[in-house]
């Protein structure tokens, strides 16, 4: 894909308003996807002819999460910018006369481009649905802005280790397996803030904790 698509998509998305609720902000998104998703084949080539109208819905998606969606603005933005991208890929093929794209040495058809862009907006779809987060999610949240979690370690501990069971609704393995990630990356931040090692490794064990914050936040039942 050039440069260029993908810059003219992203400064799109930057300008985008932002929604009142996670299900209008997607709701053009999901009234161009279903219609093609839901054909047995010829996926890219229906793609490709509602080009225009992906295009459009994509570039309206806000970039902040929406007010009923509990995520961050990396945790909102970043599955949206990889949908940008893998549509810009889909525009190159649906230029080519044959449909098809070259890229290391591959041929990439625009049925393989819609199956990229397929997963991408199914989890667009998803990070859209209105959740709740639970009294112990919502006291962890604003220590994730501490940018010297080593002062609030005591406290993240704790909270950690109280989200050990999964709360109702939630996929228990899912939330078995993501939670022991989260306690990993706890002891391991303990362990660089009691021995005070190096910025880099207590900045590296912040960004995990982030991330497996959020993996838990996804596995909420959405309402």
């Amino acid at each position: 894909m050039k440069p260029g698509v993908a810059l003219t998509l992203l400064v799109g998305l930057a300008h985008a308003n932002p929604a009142r609720t996670g299900t209008e902000a997607v709701a053009p998104l999901a009234a161009v996807y279903w219609p093609i998703a839901q054909l047995p084949d010829h996926h890219g080539k229906r793609a490709c002819a509602d080009l225009d109208k992906l295009t459009s819905a994509v570039a309206a998606l806000p970039k902040h999460p929406p007010n009923d969606v509990p995520l961050d603005d990396p945790t909102w933005q970043n599955p949206a910018r990889n949908l940008l991208l893998d549509l810009g890929s889909l525009q190159t093929g649906c230029k080519a006369s044959d449909g098809k794209r070259h890229e290391l040495g591959k041929t990439i058809t625009i049925d393989d481009d819609w199956t990229s862009l397929d997963a991408d907006i199914q989890i667009v779809l998803d990070l859209a649905r209105p959740r709740t987060l639970t009294p112990l999610l919502k006291q962890f949240r604003p220590l994730l802005a501490d940018h010297n979690p080593c002062r609030q370690i005591v406290t993240i501990r704790k909270i950690v280790t109280s989200l050990a069971d999964p709360p109702t609704g939630a996929n228990t393995a899912k939330w078995s397996d993501r939670y022991t990630q989260l306690a990993r990356t706890t002891d391991d931040l303990a362990y660089q803030c009691k021995q005070r090692d190096a910025d880099g490794d207590i900045a590296g064990d912040t960004t995990g904790l982030h991330d497996w914050f959020y993996e838990l936040v996804l596995l909420l039942p959405p309402q």
